[in-house]
Formats: C-alpha cells, sequence, structure tokens
C-alpha cells in the first residue's frame, strides 16, 4: 500500500498509470495546481528528496522527452532562486536511486542523442514504413535494436560507474567511455524514420 497526498496505490504500477493520466491531462506545460499539489507529495519518495527541493521548489514543468518519443515525458523543477534540476518520476515512485545499469543505459542514450538528432534532419522527411509524409518522426533502431546494441557493449566492457549531469540529464562521467560507447554505437547502429503510429505497431509487434 502507498499512501500519497490523498491517494491511495496498491502498487507501483498503479502509481505510475496515475502520473501518466495526470501528466497526458496536464500537457506539456507547467504544471497546473493540483498536479503541483501531487508532485510536491511524489518527490518526498526521491531518495535525494533534500538535494533536490534546495531552497523550495516554485513550480514542475511538464516537457516532451528530447530523448525518448516512446518514453514521452520528462518533469523539470524550477526552485524559488531559479535554479533548475530534472527529477525523474519513476525513482519518486520507486523510492530508491536508479541502478548503475539504469543510469549506463540512460547516459547511452544522452550521449547519442546529436547523432540521432543530425540523421533525423538529414534523412528524408518520410516514414521508412508507409511512405507518409509527416511533420514529427521517431528515429528507430532496426537491423540491431538499441537494447541489442547497448547489451553487448556492457558485455564488451561493463558498466560505467562515474556519472555526472548536463542539461538536467544524466551522462557520462567517465569521457573514455563515453567515447567509445558512441563509436560503437555509430558503427553498429541502423537508423529509420517512423511516424509515430508506425513506431507504435513495431513496439507493440516487439512485445
Amino acid at each position: 500500500m502507498y499512501i500519497i497526498g490523498e491517494q491511495t496505490f496498491k502498487t507501483q504500477k498503479e502509481i505510475k498509470n496515475y502520473v501518466n493520466l495526470l501528466f497526458e491531462k496536464n500537457g506539456f506545460c507547467k504544471a497546473n495546481p493540483s498536479t503541483h499539489i501531487f508532485l510536491l507529495e511524489l518527490i518526498k519518495r526521491h531518495p535525494e528528496y533534500e538535494r533536490k527541493i534546495g531552497v523550495g521548489i516554485d513550480f514542475f514543468t511538464i516537457l516532451q522527452n528530447p530523448i525518448s518519443r516512446v518514453k514521452s515525458f520528462h518533469l523539470t523543477l524550477t526552485r524559488t532562486d531559479g535554479s533548475m534540476d530534472g527529477i525523474s518520476f519513476n525513482t519518486c515512485i520507486k523510492g530508491t536511486e536508479p541502478t548503475t545499469k539504469t543510469q549506463t543505459l540512460t547516459s547511452m542514450r544522452y550521449a547519442i542523442h546529436n547523432d540521432i538528432q543530425m540523421f533525423k534532419n538529414q534523412a528524408e522527411q518520410k516514414c521508412n514504413h508507409c511512405g507518409l509524409q509527416y511533420l514529427k518522426f521517431d528515429c528507430d533502431h532496426y537491423g540491431m535494436e538499441f537494447k541489442e546494441i547497448s547489451e553487448s557493449f556492457i558485455k564488451l566492457n561493463g558498466l560505467c560507474n562515474t556519472f555526472s549531469s548536463e542539461s538536467i540529464f544524466t551522462c557520462f562521467g567517465d569521457q573514455k567511455y563515453k567515447k567509445e560507447w558512441i563509436t560503437y554505437h555509430n558503427l553498429k547502429a541502423q537508423l529509420q524514420l517512423l511516424c509515430v503510429e508506425c513506431h507504435k505497431i513495431k513496439k507493440n509487434g516487439d512485445k
């Protein structure tokens, strides 16, 4: 049983579903009053709660996740002194620090973000499956999926153990590891643009 503010949940999955629904209703913008109140309670479960709140939280902002549209929401907080920080609502839900592997995979996504964005900008702007010309595309790995590439790299090199923060995202603190990962990813990755619907179909087919 989990009690967050005035809400009671039986499982962490129930909390996650509730948060996703709350964010969908709020939209990509500053958190509305009811969402703000719930997030003030949810953040208390974060293992670094005191450091995260700092001098006090002025407001939360819900953004489109710029790294992965599959994980669509990205949450930031702005403190009363104007400083900002990113916050993982999944970490708040679990109430524990992310594992070294989770931090490694998150940093991997961030490390290749610029290369992914460059591919999206240079590729022909149509879906590689249905041919639809679309305003926004997801960049998709095919042949070897991202999970396969990352797992094979970790098998060869082990997990990264040093992390830092850049633009409120978790990133590699070990620059040698980062450089080797980017080189490995660029060697193995085949990328394509998919419209949102085709990407959803592919993801559902992978389950």
